[in-house]
């Protein structure tokens, strides 16, 4: 890897360290704030298929940031885990946590048009297709090179690549959630004159606010690209 290759990677690695350092912070806080109202109405409430979506979302995260410190230049210290290992176990467990969160997402935005059984099927057929679409990308066509360590530094590092299939994933998935984005607009415009009540609201609210966190996403996937 000659010099300027070297500080390419270094770089991007870098920001990839800071940004995932953010979304860890992040998680946190939000887990502990909202820990005490997830206990009193989630836990002691009888199993249904939404409680145990809300547990597989909710919880994901546990499965794949303790892995991120082995993955993460600047924040592995050489740990024990293989650098590939690590790398494709997160990629694996982010891309199960999209579908599973962008399922939660069409739900929300079906129970805002009334559960309109047309509606519902074009959600169920066009998160397929995007989401399995995405998977295949990443499957059939990844061809980027493994992370690797450098000596003296700490943690791994992915070597640039002109491979652009993890934009390419990253545009199918945020694809799906603009579909669900416009379909929250187009209802929220039939609202606009009314009082919608307190739950609505809620549900307008983090609709914008995942759309949001969605066009983040491709900061870390894209940092070392």
């Amino acid at each position: 890897m000659d010099e300027a290759t070297l500080i390419l990677t270094v770089a991007a690695a870098r920001f990839a360290s800071c940004d995932t350092l953010v979304g860890m912070t992040l998680f946190a806080y939000d887990y502990l704030l909202m820990l005490p109202k997830e206990i009193e109405y989630i836990w002691y409430s009888r199993w249904t298929p939404g409680k145990a979506l809300f547990f597989v979302v909710r919880y994901m995260p546990f499965v794949d940031m303790p892995v991120w410190i082995f993955a993460d230049a600047f924040m592995g210290a050489n740990l024990s885990m293989d650098c590939s290992t690590a790398t494709y176990y997160t990629i694996i467990t982010f891309v199960i946590a999209c579908c599973f969160a962008d399922f939660a997402y069409a739900l929300r935005t079906w129970a805002l048009w009334n559960r309109n059984k047309y509606l519902g099927v074009f959600f169920l057929l066009s998160g397929i297709g995007f989401n399995l679409s995405c998977v295949l990308l990443l499957a059939v066509l990844q061809s980027g090179e493994p992370s690797i360590r450098i000596p003296g530094l700490q943690g791994c590092f992915a070597p640039p690549s002109t491979n652009d299939v993890l934009w390419k994933a990253y545009l199918l998935t945020t694809s799906f959630q603009l579909v669900l984005f416009l379909a929250t607009i187009v209802k929220g415009i039939q609202h606009l004159t009314r009082h919608p009540e307190n739950l609505t609201a809620v549900l307008y609210r983090d609709a914008f606010l995942s759309f949001l966190a969605q066009l983040c996403k491709p900061s870390h996937a894209g940092s070392s690209s």
